[in-house]
């Protein structure tokens, strides 16, 4: 548990030591068994509605979240605002997406069987822009 929240706390320190240059600097991660990963971002909303998906969007086998059932999602933003992070769902094989719930400082996954899901992180870029952001979730 220390050696997450100390390396939470070194992924905020470098961002915020490291200029923003609009939202191509800003990431969204997810600690999974004590493994920051990063998320890529797959579209943007601007505030008119306008949707810009990502070229060349793909999810890489390194920003594969893994989690034990039962636990839930630590997620947060290189700018180390939780404020940011507007929804988190994640979307079963039935194509049904489900909006999780905040459990403290978590999102929850309590109930969810083991399987292999779609995760989606929605936030609020530096840009007023919403982003989606985007990697698979295994759950065992």
């Amino acid at each position: 548990m220390k050696l997450t929240l100390s390396l939470i706390s070194l992924v905020a320190i470098v961002s915020m030591l490291v200029p923003s240059y609009g939202q191509s600097s800003f990431k969204v991660f997810v600690v999974d068994d004590d493994v920051i990963r990063e998320l890529d971002l797959r579209a943007t909303q601007a505030e008119d509605g306008q949707t810009k998906r990502v070229n060349g969007f793909s999810i890489q086998a390194d920003s594969v979240v893994q989690l034990r059932q039962g636990e839930n999602l630590r997620i947060f933003t290189s700018d180390n605002d939780v404020r940011k992070i507007q929804s988190v769902k994640i979307t079963p094989q039935n194509g049904e997406d489900v909006k999780l719930t905040k459990a403290g400082n978590a999102w929850s996954l309590q109930g969810f069987p083991n399987g292999v899901y779609l995760l989606d992180v929605i936030v609020r870029m530096p840009n007023g822009d919403r982003g989606a952001f985007e990697t698979v979730l295994e759950i065992s």
